[in-house]
């Protein structure tokens, strides 16, 4: 499994947007921004909300 790199400006909104509850349009910025399929965006949020989890 390739984790997907994701810039710094991309992964500062997508913790903004956990922390605010909003996983589902999270995944939307990322696959927007990203131009990859629903898993791999799924993928790459639910890492940093794991992240996030084991602060």
């Amino acid at each position: 499994m390739t984790t997907l790199k994701l810039s710094s400006e991309l992964r500062r909104k997508v913790i903004e947007l956990l922390k605010q509850n909003r996983k589902v349009e999270a995944v939307k910025v990322v696959r927007e921004t990203t131009h990859t399929g629903l898993k791999e965006s799924k993928d790459a949020v639910d890492n940093i909300f794991e992240e996030l989890q084991n602060k």
